[in-house]
C-alpha cells in the first residue's frame, strides 16, 4: 500500500517535489555565485561541470541545456577567454530560465535559504572569495530581512558586516569568511559538489520541546558562538551541560559547521555513541543548531511579549 501524506498524495511525489525544489534552488544560486563578481574562474568552471555531472538524471530541459554548453566549454581541456566571456552572457539567461520553470518552490522562506546555501557554494567554487563576492554577498542577504534574522543568513549576514564596517577587507577577514562558508556548505572543490550537512542524517528531532531541567551536551563547530557560549546560553535557559555523552544528556546539538568527515573527528565520535544510545532505547535526542536557534529564539520572544 502506497504510503500518503496528510493531503492524501503520495509521500514519494512529495519529496521528489522537494528534491527538486533544493536541486533547481541550489543551482540558481550557483550560478549567481559564480557571476557576482563579473568573473569567471576555471575552477569555477570544472566545479560547476562537476556538480552537473552529479545530476545528471535530472529531467528538467535547463540543466540538460547548461551542462551541455559547460562541457562543450571543457572539450578541448582549454578555457579561452572567449569561452568565459561567454559563459558570463549565457548564465544569467540559463538562471532567468530556471526561475520560470513551472512547479517549483523559489520563494518560500526554505527556498531561501537553499538559494543562501548555493550562493556560498558558487562564490566558494574557486578557492577565495573576492572583494566584489563579499560585497555582493551582503548586498544580496539585504535584499531579505527574513533571512538575515534567522539562522543561516543571520550569523553569516552578521559576520560580512563586520567585514565590512570599516571599508578595508584584510586578508584575515577574507579568509575568515571564506572558512566560514567553506564550513557551512562543505569544501566544493575538495569534495566536488557534496553538501556540508552530511550530520543532518543522524537527526532525530527537528525541534526541541524544553530545556528546563534537561542534561544537553553541544559538538562540532557552531555559526551562532563558541561552544562554551553556546553552553552559557543554555544554562540560563534552565539546561545543565555536559561535556560528553553520558546517559544523562537528553539532547546532542549538533554545530551546522560540518563536513563530511564527520565520522572520524571527535565530534563524529559523540554522534555515533549517542546514536549506539538510541539503538539501546536511551531517550537521547539529536538535533541541529538551527533547532537549537529557533528554540532560544522562541523563548527570547515569549520573555519580550
Amino acid at each position: 500500500m502506497t504510503a500518503l501524506d496528510r493531503n492524501g498524495q503520495p509521500l514519494g511525489n512529495y519529496n521528489a517535489s522537494r528534491n527538486r525544489d533544493k536541486l533547481l534552488n541550489n543551482l540558481t544560486g550557483i550560478l549567481d555565485g559564480i557571476v557576482a563578481d563579473g568573473l569567471i574562474e576555471e575552477q569555477e568552471v570544472l566545479y560547476l561541470d562537476t556538480w552537473l555531472k552529479e545530476c545528471a538524471g535530472s529531467r528538467d530541459w535547463v540543466l540538460r541545456e547548461l551542462s551541455k554548453t559547460v562541457s562543450d566549454v571543457l572539450a578541448d581541456g582549454v578555457i579561452t577567454e572567449d569561452e568565459k566571456l561567454h559563459l558570463m552572457g549565457v548564465i544569467p539567461q540559463f538562471m532567468e530560465s530556471l526561475r520560470h520553470l513551472p512547479g517549483v518552490d523559489f520563494y518560500s522562506q526554505e527556498s531561501d535559504k537553499l538559494l543562501l546555501e548555493g550562493l556560498c557554494k558558487g562564490m566558494a567554487g574557486d578557492q577565495h572569495l573576492s572583494d566584489a563576492e563579499i560585497r555582493y554577498m551582503k548586498w544580496w542577504m539585504t535584499q531579505n530581512s527574513m533571512l538575515r534574522a534567522h539562522y543561516p543568513g543571520k550569523q553569516l549576514y552578521q559576520t560580512v558586516e563586520r567585514i565590512l564596517e570599516d571599508g578595508v577587507i584584510t586578508e584575515e577577514e577574507r579568509e575568515e569568511l571564506h572558512q566560514q562558508v567553506l564550513l557551512f556548505v562543505g569544501n566544493p572543490f575538495e569534495q566536488g559538489a557534496v553538501d556540508g550537512m552530511a550530520t543532518r542524517l543522524a537527526v532525530s528531532e527537528l525541534t526541541i520541546d524544553s530545556l528546563a531541567g534537561q542534561g544537553v551536551c553541544f559538538t562540532g563547530a557552531f555559526l551562532s558562538g563558541t561552544r562554551n557560549q553556546c553552553q552559557e546560553s543554555a544554562m540560563n535557559l534552565g539546561a545543565i551541560p555536559h561535556k560528553t555523552v553520558t546517559k544523562e544528556v537528553d539532547y546532542l546539538i549538533i554545530g551546522e559547521l560540518c563536513s563530511r568527515d564527520w565520522r572520524y573527528s571527535s565530534y563524529g565520535r559523540k554522534i555515533e555513541k549517542a546514536m549506539k544510545q538510541q539503538e539501546k532505547g536511551h531517550h537521547i535526542k539529536i538535533v541541529t543548531e538551527e533547532a537549537w536557534l529557533e528554540y532560544v529564539e522562541a523563548i527570547d520572544g515569549a520573555i519580550e511579549d
